[in-house]
């Protein structure tokens, strides 16, 4: 079977590593955790910005201090430029890898103009979207809901910590390709003071899409980076990946941003200007219209893309499980409601999804609901690793050769299925978003009520 992850997944997994970094305000609308940690990062910015720090950090090499103040310097004293950012997001299982790409165009005029467009190779829900800041006003626009104005915020900085701006450019900008970071003031103390850089070490010089470019490693608390700075006297940052290993344990997920079509000419005022496409509306945030156009789309997207496996007999399961048994779906029949989830201990998706589909199934157990997790292809002890340290207690199939996953038409992780008490697929879902407790708990509610 082929390694697919789902447009959801990708989107899961970079929105993942965004809140791991405590970067993602899209989520500051629960708690106010999130707000407190942009207000904080934003104080370490304002500090930074007016004070500074002349002694750098001793752990880093001092000629990778002197490329990253090089390359500091360099971007705080362009007025404006452009670029074509290349992002690619690569997961890797064995031998087998799957791939997503996106492209954003991006002109910047100090102080506060810039422009944003996403172009997704997933053609997904934020495809097309737009940032246009034009000094005055700011406008973020996504093709499904529509635009949102208001007015121009008087940093760049700013911007980046706002979740409305967070949902326009698809969750894409959360410091890990260190946009904001090239936009502040003074790029060096960003580094130092928000992203708290503690060391660095020269890799050597390499060669990315034609240009030499000194490579170099960059650590931090929570992650670190490989960056590669273009050699010479214009040290434009022309490559960037953080080191997602330190963030998750797991290399087989790896990040890529290529700064590409560089250049600091002079950019036309058009560039900057907004203008609404003739069906688009006018309206006040993107979390509530985007709620609002899940439940209107709700009904033609389930006829429209219907998954193969609904209101369809469920396919023969028989596989050992984790604790030395065998998991025998045909022996549950007429018996019990079973929902499956198919899944891996690499997928942060997953990670966030198997917590809530373990809480909510065991709340069901005593009205014959059984819940297995089906593995993909991993050996036992990492699995067994894994469960011990999120102190989850349930049941694993183990899919060795990814059969059973082929048998579900699995295309992308995590995937939950329902199965009614007559083997037939009642719900299918792919990737993990919404309110999954809640989703589950009704679906759960209305199988069991069946006649």
């Amino acid at each position: 079977m082929q390694l697919k992850v789902s447009a959801t997944a990708f989107r899961s997994l970079f929105l993942s590593f965004s809140i791991l970094l405590s970067f993602c305000p899209a989520f500051a609308e629960g708690d106010g955790k999130d707000k407190e940690a942009a207000s904080s990062a934003a104080k370490a910015e304002a500090k930074s910005e007016a004070k500074g720090d002349s002694q750098g950090n001793a752990k880093i090499d001092p000629k990778v201090d002197q490329l990253l103040k090089g390359m500091s310097d360099y971007y705080a004293g362009l007025k404006s430029f452009k670029t074509v950012l290349k992002y690619k997001m690569s997961v890797r299982q064995g031998t087998e890898k799957d791939e997503r790409n996106t492209t954003f165009k991006i002109f910047v005029q100090r102080p506060n103009k810039l422009s944003i467009t996403m172009d997704s190779s997933d053609r997904d829900r934020y495809n097309g979207s737009e940032v246009r800041m034009d000094g005055d006003n700011r406008y973020l626009y996504n093709p499904r809901l529509g635009y949102i104005k208001g007015k121009a915020t008087s940093k760049f900085f700013d911007s980046f910590r706002d979740r409305e701006f967070f949902y326009a450019t698809g969750f894409n900008f959360g410091g890990l390709n260190a946009l904001e970071c090239l936009l502040a003031e003074d790029p060096y103390q960003f580094m130092q003071n928000v992203y708290g850089i503690t060391g660095g070490s020269l890799i050597g010089k390499e060669t990315v899409d034609g240009v030499e470019c000194d490579h170099i490693k960059v650590d931090a608390p929570k992650m670190g980076w490989d960056m590669w700075i273009e050699s010479g006297k214009t040290p434009w940052l022309r490559r960037i990946s953080p080191a997602l290993g330190k963030m998750l344990g797991d290399q087989s997920i790896s990040i890529v941003f290529d700064y590409t079509q560089l250049s600091d000419a002079k950019i036309a005022a058009s560039e900057f200007k907004f203008v609404a496409p003739p069906a688009a509306k006018e309206i006040t945030t993107f979390f509530d219209a985007n709620k609002q156009a899940a439940r209107s789309a709700h009904s033609a997207a389930a006829e429209a893309e219907e998954h193969a496996l609904l209101k369809k007999e469920a396919p023969a399961i028989a596989l050992s499980t984790l604790d030395g048994g065998k998991f025998n779906l045909a022996d549950l029949k007429g018996k019990n409601v079973v929902v499956l989830d198919f899944w891996a201990t690499w997928c942060p998706p997953c990670r966030q999804a198997l917590p809530i589909l373990a809480e909510v199934t065991k709340a069901y157990e005593s009205k014959g609901v059984k819940f297995y997790a089906v593995d993909l292809r991993e050996e036992p002890g990492k699995i067994e690793a894994f469960l011990r340290s999120q102190g989850l207690s349930i049941n694993v199939a183990l899919d060795k050769d990814g059969k059973v996953a082929e048998a579900y038409k699995v295309e992308g992780i995590p995937q939950s299925v329902i199965i009614g008490k007559d083997g037939i697929v009642k719900v299918v879902h792919v990737g993990f978003g919404g309110d999954l407790k809640n989703t589950l708990t009704a679906e759960l509610d209305s199988i069991l009520n069946e006649k």
